[in-house]
């Protein structure tokens, strides 16, 4: 099974929770700077056949998106009501934090087209 990278992108940063399996191997916040995204790299690297997931949220997604393609990484980008649909019965917590969770949750849970 492939490990599961979700981000909760927002304006210039991102929260990250990787997961294998149903354990979480780690979390962080990284910045959409060179730095950042190796540090992201790095954890995809460590991570086994790793796929990130994040919502679509516009321009503050498209920098995420742009290191994945160039980085030739396998990636989904969910849309946020299909996301909020599936995870109606993830308690709701609103921090960056708990919704790179919730989409980790929910993407084990559900299979996503």
């Amino acid at each position: 099974m492939a490990d599961i990278i979700a981000l909760d992108v927002s304006m210039g940063k991102s929260n990250v929770a990787w997961y294998h399996q149903k354990n979480c191997r780690g979390e962080f916040v990284f910045r959409h700077t060179q730095s950042g995204f190796n540090q992201l790299l790095s954890t995809v690297q460590a991570a086994d056949h790793p796929i990130i997931f994040f919502e679509a949220t516009g321009i503050y997604s498209s920098p995420v998106e742009h290191f994945c393609i160039s980085h030739q990484l396998k990636y989904c980008r969910l849309n946020p009501l299909e996301l909020h649909l599936k995870s109606e019965n993830l308690r709701r917590v609103k921090t960056d934090r708990q919704d790179a969770r919730k989409i980790a949750l929910t993407v084990q849970g559900n299979l996503f087209d």
